[in-house]
């Protein structure tokens, strides 16, 4: 368990010196003249040498290597420079011992990468004369792209944190508010997170009671889609987080792409597809979440549960990040970085446990975080800006929102459940008994907001 805090201890300080080549290749001739005075014990370290090989070749630009790889190779070469100045003080140190097992255990988590690279290495020489294959490339890096739908809008603080009780929250405290889904194009195939609202919805009509207000619609989805360079005969996949019709709106525009939902997910009414896949979670563990799937190199979809029973995210690796499509698990980035939970949730226990595993991930790893609800979502993309949950950025305030009339539908703000008089009987919304329920996601009234 030693080697393991270790390693878990240094992942997030290794960060710095992936993003930065000179500190790295500091680092690497610190570690090669450090392992100098270590003797090898049996097998154990002989793999070493050619993992500061592989770092180097990464450096250069040669050879591509998975983030994780990186930052365990990366944490344990910070740990054996550095770890006796850096580690915290709840972890004992007790000599050479701990420095083979902490290696021997980065070593041991690289090994399949490891031998891939030595099979590359071994069978590849530079061209030195006409008609001999050049050395192999890294992989072209993998491309996200933000499906921009609405803008504009806003959320009340109570809204977006108060799960769990809302004492001391301010309904007059605003934040931003915007409605986008993600692209991502890996160089061989293009995979959607979410395919946004239906067409055709009613555009809310905001006012002092209103909890959330996605703001004002930019475009439909396949218009915004197409906006950004992709149309539906480009799309292989789809990568649904929750049932909601903000996030499944446009499923049935996709009839060739093959949709993938979590087990419980795959079963809703806004999935009855014939091209829903419902994902088995096969590949084990992925860091601290319990369950994954690879859905292509580099890509990973996992459970998290709580906002629905099935919801999920995404993850995509590239560039020495993480990337995390994560749907709802909160509205806005404020409630990430205060630790609260929004008022949506089908299970608020899991949705607890959610939260604490991606922030847990998050301080561990340098993670680019993408929501759906807000523009820092985009602004996060653009700037890849890593979340530091030490040091929040500064709350923008949202503009100012135009007045405008109500027709006297209601839209809810977590299903898209349009409500008619016209459909009921003329019965107006307001008329409605006060623990009325939305039908499609059992939300109350308050979830609820003019169109």
């Amino acid at each position: 368990m030693f080697a393991e805090d270790i390693l878990r201890q240094f992942t997030a300080e290794a960060t710095g010196f992936i993003n930065d080549p000179s500190r790295l290749d500091q680092l690497l001739a610190d570690a090669e003249e450090q392992l100098r005075k270590i003797p090898h014990v049996g097998e154990t370290l002989a793999g070493l040498p050619i993992v500061i090989s592989m770092v180097k070749s990464w450096v250069k630009r040669e050879y591509e290597v998975q983030p994780k790889v990186l930052a365990t190779i990366v944490a344990a070469f910070l740990y054996l420079v550095k770890g006796k100045d850096l580690i915290p003080d709840k972890i004992p140190i007790v000599g050479m011992t701990d420095d083979i097992a902490v290696l021997g255990l980065a070593l041991k988590f690289v090994e399949p990468e490891l031998n891939a690279y030595r099979a590359w290495r071994d069978g590849t020489a530079p061209a030195t004369e006409a008609g001999e294959e050049p050395a192999k490339a890294a992989k072209a890096p993998i491309t996200i792209k933000a499906v921009k739908l609405y803008e504009n809008g806003f959320m009340t603080q109570p809204f977006a944190m108060g799960g769990e009780g809302a004492e001391g929250l301010d309904p007059s405290v605003r934040y931003r508010s915007s409605l986008q889904n993600y692209v991502i194009d890996t160089g061989s195939e293009v995979i959607l997170v979410d395919t946004g609202m239906p067409d055709g919805m009613p555009n809310q009509v905001p006012d002092e009671k209103t909890a959330i207000y996605m703001g004002t619609r930019i475009q439909d989805y396949l218009d915004a889609l197409k906006a950004v360079g992709y149309t539906p005969e480009n799309v292989s996949k789809i990568l649904v987080t929750h049932k909601h019709a903000d996030h499944t709106g446009l499923l049935a525009a996709f009839p060739m792409a093959t949709i993938y939902a979590s087990p419980e997910e795959a079963q809703a009414q806004e999935l009855a597809l014939p091209n829903v896949t419902a994902v088995a979670y096969k590949d084990g563990p992925y860091y601290n979440f319990p369950a994954s799937e690879k859905i292509a190199d580099g890509v990973y979809y996992l459970p998290a549960k709580g906002h629905t029973t099935g919801n999920s995210i995404v993850i995509v690796e590239d560039g020495g990040l993480f990337y995390m499509l994560h749907g709802d698990v909160t509205y806005t980035d404020e409630a990430l970085y205060a630790n609260r939970l929004s008022v949506v949730f089908e299970d608020v226990a899991a949705a607890r446990a959610t939260l604490d595993q991606v922030r847990e991930f998050i301080s561990a790893h340098p993670t680019v975080y993408l929501s759906t609800h807000t523009p820092l979502g985009v602004e996060n993309l653009e700037n890849k800006a890593v979340i530091d949950l030490n040091n929040p950025p500064e709350s923008i305030p949202p503009t100012e929102v135009a007045a405008a009339e109500a027709t006297g539908r209601y839209i809810c703000s977590v299903c898209g459940y349009v409500y008619d008089p016209a459909e009921h009987d003329g019965i107006a919304f307001d008329a409605l008994p006060d623990d009325w329920k939305c039908p499609r996601c059992k939300q109350g009234k308050d979830k609820f907001g003019a169109a």
